[in-house]
């Protein structure tokens, strides 16, 4: 069964880079602080594509707590395909540059797998630890050359970090601010009808 992990995320953030520029005037797509109440998020991004100014939670998931940002999104531990944070983002990063960082913790090894976000819809792009990822890791596949991070889903809390750069042909993993993986990328396809899940994905 596919599962949404059973802890933490916080503050989940998506840049694009458009073209080169300064690391200010980077737009933000999707940014996260899952620091309110309810079912709906905020989507606090500086260019926020088209319908994807709230995000929708569904099933068991939470929001509140305490979290790197004042809050956290708390699994449910229940089906990704049911228990998820929908974006309402139609996942696009063909022909540009993108980070996506996101805090997590109270990860524990498990045999199951457990996603932080992914649209099946997009080549089947996802983030998840456990399986081939590992106990501990997180893995970053679909539409690309899989990139780990080692060591950044555990109990105890990480900023996990990818950067694709167009320019240079590859992806660099940090973890807490430090460089620990750099995959060669030949332009990655990811493109897809949506939705754009957090701490989901379904097959």
């Amino acid at each position: 069964m596919i599962k949404n992990y059973l802890s933490i995320l916080f503050a989940f953030i998506f840049m694009m880079h458009l073209v080169p520029v300064k690391a200010q005037s980077i737009p933000e797509l999707l940014y996260y602080k899952f620091d309110g109440g309810g079912a709906t998020v905020p989507n606090m991004a500086s260019a926020p594509p088209v319908g994807t100014g709230t995000a929708t939670i569904l099933g068991g998931i939470t929001q509140g707590g305490s979290g790197k940002c004042g809050g956290a999104l708390i699994g449910s531990g229940i089906s990704a395909t049911t228990d998820y944070l929908n974006t309402g983002w139609a996942t696009s990063l063909t022909g540009t540059s993108w980070t996506i960082s996101f805090w997590s913790s109270n990860i524990t090894p498990s045999a199951t797998l457990f996603y932080i976000f992914g649209d099946v819809n997009a080549g089947g792009f996802r983030c998840f630890t456990n399986g081939v990822a590992g106990a501990n890791n997180w893995i970053l596949r679909g539409g690309l050359s899989d990139v780990l991070i080692s060591g950044g889903a555990t109990v105890a809390p990480h900023m996990n970090t990818f950067v694709y750069d167009m320019a240079l042909g590859n992806i660099k993993a940090y973890l807490d601010g430090v460089l620990v993986n750099t995959v060669a990328q030949a332009g990655p396809t990811i493109n897809g009808a949506g939705p754009f899940k957090v701490m989901g994905y379904s097959k």
